[in-house]
């Protein structure tokens, strides 16, 4: 791997305040130079998927942030792309449920209707 991403949480608020972080992937903790690339909306420790340069994580913190996290390495800048938007007919609803792997080109998740 080229980065290593994740969240650290600060103080006892409800929910605490999360942070997302990046660093270039090493073995030697002494080596870790480790960036903070902004506020996590999540109020749920995550498992990110990282690749070319962005990480993802599946989101669930309220209703109305159900859906895939991305994070562009480089700069921190996220975009939600919903599970479901509202008003949606059942049988057209489809739910993220883990993310799996980001290329360059794709982002792979696993999704239930």
């Amino acid at each position: 791997g080229v980065d290593l991403v994740w969240e650290e949480s600060k103080g006892q608020g409800d929910p605490p305040e999360r942070s997302i972080y990046a660093a270039p992937f090493t073995t030697d903790v002494s080596a870790l130079k480790p960036r903070r690339l902004r506020s996590s909306p999540s109020y749920f420790q995550n498992r990110f998927a990282v690749g070319c340069g962005y990480a993802a994580y599946h989101d669930e913190a309220t209703p109305s942030h159900d859906g895939v996290f991305i994070v562009r390495l480089s700069d921190g800048v996220a975009w939600l792309v919903p599970s479901t938007q509202p008003g949606t007919p059942l049988k057209s609803q489809v739910n993220f449920l883990n993310t799996i792997a980001i290329t360059c080109q794709d982002i792979f998740v696993v999704a239930a209707d």
